[in-house]
C-alpha cells in the first residue's frame, strides 16, 4: 500500500528523510519547480511515522502522571520534569 503526499522542496525533505521515495526507489522531477513535488511514502515509513508519534505520545503521558502523581520529593525534580514535559511538547 502507497500514499501519496504532496510537499515542496523535494531536496531538502530527501535529505531530512532517507525513507521518502517514488515507486522506482528514486525521487524524480515531476513537474517545475512552481508547482510542489509529489513524493510517495512507502506504507512501512508511514507505521514508523506513527510508531514515533505513538511513543511521543507515550512519553508525555508517563511525564504528565509522574508530575500529577507527586512522585517528586523536591521542588528541583519536579522543575527538571515540567522542562522535560515541556521540551517534548515543543518538538
Amino acid at each position: 500500500m502507497v500514499h501519496s503526499i504532496t510537499v515542496a522542496g523535494r531536496s531538502a525533505l530527501a535529505a531530512e528523510h532517507p525513507a521518502i521515495t517514488d515507486r522506482g526507489g528514486v525521487l524524480r522531477d515531476r513537474g517545475s519547480t512552481a508547482e510542489s513535488d509529489r513524493v510517495l511514502l512507502s506504507a512501512d515509513a508511514l507505521r514508523g511515522m506513527e510508531d514515533a508519534a505513538r511513543s511521543r505520545q507515550l512519553r508525555l503521558a508517563a511525564l504528565r502522571a509522574s508530575i500529577q502523581s507527586g512522585t517528586y520529593l523536591t521542588p528541583e525534580k519536579l522543575d527538571a520534569a515540567v522542562w522535560r514535559l515541556y521540551a517534548e511538547l515543543k518538538k
